[in-house]
């Protein structure tokens, strides 16, 4: 299938259910859509999504939605969202560092000054705050052991999971997708490979040299056969199980002269004809949790994370160059996201730089802010659906 080389049409929006945005008071917008207006939303979307015109953009709120079926009667470990994990790591910023024993509770050390009195607000701030009283080692694998094996599928990766199923083609209600995801877990992951969808992962994948980045690829040897040619001697010998997970890491930015040659050379994405995918991918911008090892773990969660990640890519895009093409001129569906988010503003700014005109972009939200919702519907022309991601859910997986 051909990914369409001009600028998908203009659908008109369907009207949502908002209270008047130039009241003073009205810091949140929480009435819902109705019925009606879900079902005219997501008829909206449909026709795009079945043409490879619309990139999934999940964020840490679809672990929040209603586990899917299948799920339901399984013992599982809730993955914490945003908050959950901002107060986790607000205890562990608070930890006492005296070497006292036993030690002091969290917030009465007298070697620590952290504020753990007060409320925490950003979640950077108090990952960077964590992050200096612990100690990098401590951090990670604290981090670690909060994500590991935790989560199961939700309602919205079993709709992406059932939608991208088969391999026969037309099999498949829609075809393979780009999903873009700033998440770390691999829930989508085991969504995807129970419904027996091909895919392939591409992670930011943090180096010890500040001078060059690099996303990892991970692949199956039985679906992308041609990358294994590209993997090391240790990569290879765990190719010979076809259902293993290896990987090869792609250089996207780098100052050293030596690699200059292995920036964007990197042609074992399953891409053909430029931009046509021939199984989903699966990006991953801020990082991964590696389900082996906490050290080959990357997570952008603390201030300085966020400006390396940044410092680090390309310039004019974010995400790797073979992958522009997929992205031009694309729309993107943000479900699970707090908007206000500065980070996800400026990874907005830089994606869209691959379209040649602005596009119109929707986000699925159970609430949002009144000075949010203006800011992105005027500066990066998103329009939003104020409605539960549970019931978006089940709207979709009807039409299709």
């Amino acid at each position: 299938m051909s990914s369409p080389s001009t600028l998908p049409p203009q659908e008109p929006e369907p009207v949502v259910s908002l209270r008047c945005d130039s009241c003073p008071n009205n810091d949140e917008i929480s009435e819902p859509a109705t019925d009606e207006e879900v079902t005219a939303f997501c008829q909206t979307i449909l026709e795009p999504l079945r043409k490879r015109q619309v990139i999934p953009f999940l964020g840490a709120g679809i672990n929040l939605c209603s586990i899917c079926d299948e799920d339901a009667a399984q013992p599982y470990e809730c993955l914490p969202d945003g908050r959950g994990l901002k107060l986790e790591l607000h205890k562990l910023a608070a930890k006492c560092n005296c070497g006292k024993m036993p030690p002091h509770d969290a917030g009465t050390c007298p070697n620590n000054p952290y504020p753990f009195d007060k409320n925490p607000s950003d979640l950077t701030k108090v990952a960077e705050a964590a992050l200096l009283n612990v100690g990098e080692f401590d951090f990670v694998n604290d981090l670690y052991s909060q994500l590991k094996g935790k989560g199961a599928p939700t309602r919205i990766h079993d709709l992406l999971a059932k939608a991208l199923k088969g391999h026969i083609p037309g099999e498949a209600k829609l075809p393979p997708l780009l999903i873009v995801t700033t998440n770390y877990d691999d829930v989508l992951e085991r969504a995807l490979e129970r419904e027996n969808v091909q895919f392939d992962v591409l992670a930011y994948h943090r180096k010890n040299s500040e001078s060059e980045s690099s996303y990892r690829h991970w692949f199956k040897a039985k679906w992308n056969p041609d990358a294994v040619t590209k993997s090391d001697e240790r990569e290879q010998q765990r190719a010979k199980n076809p259902d293993s997970w290896i990987h090869n890491d792609l250089v996207v930015r780098t100052s050293d002269p030596k690699n200059a040659n292995l920036v964007d050379q990197y042609q074992c994405l399953p891409i053909q004809n430029h931009s046509d995918l021939t199984h989903t991918i699966i990006l991953k911008i801020h990082g991964d949790l590696n389900p082996d090892s906490a050290d080959e773990s990357t997570f952008v969660i603390t201030e300085r994370d966020y400006i390396q990640f940044l410092a680090q890519m390309n310039p004019e895009s974010p995400v790797p160059k073979q992958l522009h093409p997929c992205l031009s001129n694309k729309r993107f569906l943000f479900m699970g996201y707090s908007l206000g988010d500065w980070n996800m503003q400026v990874l907005l700014h830089l994606l869209k730089m691959e379209s040649r005109r602005d596009i119109k972009h929707w986000s699925v939200m159970k609430s949002i802010r009144s000075v949010d919702k203006l800011l992105w519907a005027k500066g990066e022309n998103v329009r939003f659906l104020i409605a539960d991601l549970d019931k978006f859910a089940a709207k979709m997986g009807a039409l299709l």
